[in-house]
This record gives structure tokens, sequence and C-alpha cells, in this order.
């Protein structure tokens, strides 16, 4: 049998046999993309009525992938079949629910009586995922390793003592968190899957830091034994005590890949045959835009605190005085309509100063930054803007940071992560990505131009462009599925407009159009009957995308 040319030289019947999938975070967009990837490589048979799901040995996952992956997991490991899974996995991703149970989590003070954690956000999610997942730990993936296709995982999380990735992860030969914050293989496995993936989960500004090990324990005992089984240092090699802190892992590597590429040769000592990679970034981003400025204000922050400080006490005197001294109802009206806003301002100025005292010791935990001696007695300067200058100064701040760390700072990590894969040699001929804003509308000039441009240079059959374009209906679809948010709900326009759905069947269609592309340059070069077979049922499936871009929803 011929074989597809790459430094690889991997047998054509062996091209699919050992995958590795990484999934990418972005919230329940990538949960719900990546759960269509999940259910169209259990569609796709690659022969003798075995899917290419079950040719999946490794999943690298980050964030909302990482919820999807915990989900799969836990249904592998119980041995449900994939459409029980599949019901399972849409109805917890299903409207608001997941939120509503997470926040009455955080209210009920029942929930944390008796626990090491601390009560917030993150935490609160994590005890929904927890209950979901019927409290599975991660020795349940060592134990059943052996019986289920996917042989190895990686959550991915960064942690924040050194700012690199911490893998929990249970490759052959793993090191589990990173060179610097390490934990033992014993310690890892009585971890709660719902805490790894609440770690790897957690986004900047969305959510809190989770701490390690009080995040991860329920009682002091577990306490002690997560901390036995840690070992933390930093680059000069001295010695870190706990606790250390871990967020989202999207802040280092969002689609996983450099966990996957080091992975790459452990699991079942050899290398993957095949690599894809779920992603709903967007490699494109909006350009910033200033906040309005408004000049009409002239009165400045000084004056207004002023007022407060000289308002707020006799006005709540008289006030009171009313209430308590005046017997007609006029003099009681008029002292309660007073007493709200005199209390308010009483509040405002009490509370100005501490806050700016908070804001202060932010910085100041950063020994290399003297703001406090330096900046203190300059605050007056600001406290002398009019309030609409304060106000635009804050928001041009807060605005551009925002896009900083959200757009900019992600997508170049993003970059560098995508051109370790693809200038890599050695990846050549066994790597496909599978990109939720592909298929889209504003996407499709760019798309025609490439692989019309590949026509013309060889590496396409001419008329691929023809055979492959996406129709009207499928575009329509992954442009609403790719302009979702990254957000842990799906609101009511959500349900309305069947977003949910309609991001499964973009998961769906694009990993199709990827294996389809990758087949058809392979057969291209290399015509044998196994590609052939393999070109003429992508093609049929992705006719059925064109026709009706949710067929395959169930």
């Amino acid at each position: 049998m011929a074989t597809v040319q790459n430094e690889s030289q991997i047998e054509e019947k062996e091209l699919f046999d050992n995958i590795a999938l990484c999934i990418s975070g972005g919230g329940f967009r990538a949960a719900s993309f990546g759960l269509g990837v999940l259910s169209y490589l259990n569609h796709f048979k690659i022969e003798n009525d075995k899917s290419l799901l079950q040719n999946v040995s490794y999943l690298s996952t980050t964030s909302g992938g990482s919820i999807l992956a915990a989900v799969y997991m836990k249904s592998l490991c119980s041995r449900e079949p994939f459409v029980d899974f599949y019901s399972k996995a849409t109805k917890f991703m299903k409207g608001e629910i997941v939120l509503e149970k997470a926040l009455k989590k955080l209210s009920d003070y029942k929930e944390w009586k008796d626990t090491e954690k601390s009560r917030n956000l993150i935490n609160s999610f994590a005890k929904v995922y927890d209950d979901y997942l019927d409290g599975q730990t991660f020795e349940e993936y060592w134990k059943n390793r052996s019986d289920i296709h996917i042989k190895a995982n990686c959550y991915n999380a960064t942690e924040f003592n050194t700012g690199i990735t911490f893998r929990f992860q249970t490759t052959d030969r793993s090191l589990i968190g990173n060179n610097y914050v390490r934990l033992t293989e014993e310690s890892a496995q009585k971890l709660k899957v719902a805490d790894i993936i609440a770690a790897s989960s957690c986004f900047p500004a969305g959510f809190e830091p989770l701490l390690y090990p009080d995040d991860f324990s329920t009682n002091q005992i577990e306490k002690k034994q997560l901390t036995d089984g840690l070992t933390i240092s930093n680059p000069y090699d001295e010695k870190v005590s706990p606790p250390f802190a871990l967020m989202d892992g999207g802040i280092t590597d969002n689609q996983g890949i450099e966990s996957m590429m080091m992975a790459d040769g452990n699991v079942k000592k050899k290398k993957f045959s095949f690599a894809i990679i779920a992603d709903v970034s967007n490699k494109y981003m909006s350009p910033w835009s200033s906040p309005k400025r408004e000049n009409k204000d002239k009165i400045s922050i000084n004056r207004i605190l002023t007022i407060l400080k000289w308002v707020s006490v006799p006005l709540l005197l008289v006030s009171l005085y009313l209430l308590v001294y005046q017997s007609g109802e006029i003099p009681k009206l008029i002292g309660a309509l007073l007493l709200g806003p005199s209390i308010l301002f009483t509040f405002l100025w009490s509370k100005w100063k501490s806050l700016v005292e908070s804001i202060k010791n932010v910085f100041d935990k950063n020994d290399n930054i003297s703001w406090d001696k330096i900046m203190r007695p300059y605050l007056k300067y600001f406290g002398s803007l009019p309030y609409n200058d304060l106000k635009y100064l804050i928001e041009v701040r807060l605005t551009s940071v925002a896009m900083l760390a959200y757009d900019i700072f992600l997508k170049q990590v993003r970059r560098m992560r995508y051109d370790e894969l693809y200038e890599s040699k050695e990846w050549e001929g066994r790597r496909v990505s599978s990109l939720i804003y592909e298929l889209n509308q504003k996407n499709q000039k760019f798309l025609e131009e490439e692989i019309l441009d590949k026509e013309k240079k060889g590496i396409y059959p001419i008329g691929t462009w023809e055979l492959i374009k996406p129709s009207v209906e499928l575009q329509e679809a992954a442009q609403y599925a790719s302009e979702m948010g990254t957000t842990l709900w799906f609101d009511e326009d959500d349900e309305h407009n069947n977003r949910l759905n309609k991001l499964i069947a973009t998961g769906q269609a694009t990993i199709c159009f990827n294996l389809l592309d990758f087949v058809i340059k392979a057969e291209f070069k290399n015509p044998s009957i196994f590609l052939q077979k393999l070109k003429n049922d992508l093609l049929a499936d992705w006719a059925r995308f064109n026709n009706d871009p949710l067929f395959l929803v169930k």
C-alpha cells in the first residue's frame, strides 16, 4: 500500500490509529463546538464499523474544553454509550442551569460550613461540576486506562508562581505540574476532577484564582496529604512554601498544543499518528475604540467629596430630627425622604478613604513598586480633575488593558503555539486544525482565495473549491455559532435561536471539512483505494452538511 509522503512516513492504514485531540478554551462555546467534533468523530467510521473517535488516545484540553473532556471521561469510565454522553452533555450546557446552581451554592452557608475551600465563585462552580461528575477523582482515570480508548489526559492550567503551564496529566513518564511546581502521582489521584477543571477554566476577571492545596481539600487531613505530595521551587532552586495559585490554562496555551507536542511519543510508547486541534479562538480582532469623552462636567472630584463631607452629617441629623421630634405627617415624610440620601452620602464619604487605601495596598504587595511613597503626595492632582475627565481616564485604561489581556496577548500566545506546530517538519502530514470561524460568512473570501491559490500551485486538484465550498445555509449557521461570547451559559436569545445546536453542528461540519481537505491533498499526491474511500465517505457527509447543517445534531 502506498504511503503518505511526510517526515514520519506513517502507513496509510495506520494514519488514524493513534490520534491526539486538543480542545481549546472558550467557555460553553468551546465545549459545544468540541462536542460537535467528538460527535462527528464518533459518527465517521474508518474501517470495520470502527469510528475515528475510538482511535483518539490522548486529550489535551483547556478551560471550556476541559469541562467537556471531564463529562466525556466520566461517561467513558462509567461505560456509557456515546448517545448517553451526548444527551448528558447537552443537558449540562442547557440555558443558565450551571450558573444558577453555582450562585445558589455561593449564597448557601451550609455549603461552606465544613470545608477548607474559599467561599467564592470558582469554588461554587467546582461544587456544581462535582455534582455532575458524582464526586469522581483523578484516580479513576488511572484505574480505567486499559479499558477505554483515551489512554492519557492533560488538563491545562496556569500557575502563578512562575507564570507557566501547570499540567494535570496522566501520560506515561508524566510530570504532573511543571518543572517548578510538582505533584506526586499519589497526591494527584486524590484530587477531584471537578476541582481540576475549575482550575483549568477560571479565566481572569471572571473568576478568582484557586489555591492549592486549600481549594482542593475538604478538611485538614486531606490538606496535609496534598501538601505532603507537593514540591515547589523557583528558578533559583529555592524552596517555596504553599499554597500556590492556579488560573485558566488559556493564559499560557489556550489550545493545549504545547502539552500535546510534549506528550508525543509518551503514549503507548509511540508517536501520535495524527493530531486534531479543535479551536474556537479567532485569529482576527476588532479594533479598539476609545470611550466617548464628555467635557460638560466642570466640578472636580475634590469638590464633590467636600460637598459630601459637609452635607452628609447635617442632612442625616435633620432627617432624624424630623422623624423623631416632629409629629406632623409632612415633616415625617420629608425626614423619611432625606434619610436615604443622607445615609448614602455619609457612606460614600466614609468609604472613599478606605477604597483608596485598598487600591494602594494592591500595588504595595509588590516590593519593587513604591506606589505608596511616590503617589500619595500626588493624589490631590487626580482629585482636581472633573468627574467626566477622571471617568474617561479610568475607562480608557480599563478597556485598553482588557483588550490587551483578552485579545492581543491571547492571540499572540495562540500564534506562537500554532507556529511551533506548523513550522515543525516532524508534524507534516499528521495534523489538522478545526477552527470555528473557517466556514462562516466573513471568512469565505479568505478561504476561497487560499484554496484557489493552492489549486494553481498544484497542492489541490483543479476544481477543489467548487467541490468543497460551504453552502449559504452552512455559512449562516457557522457565523451565528462563532459570534457567541465566552460564557458558561446560553441566554434566552441563544435558546430562542438554537445557538447550542448550531455550535455543535458547526463543530461537526468544520472537522468534516478539514478531514476532507486533508484527504483530498493526500490522495491527490498519492492516489490509493484507502484514501479514495475516505474521500468519498467524507464528501457524502459534506454534501449532507451543505444541504442541512444540523442533520447530525440529535
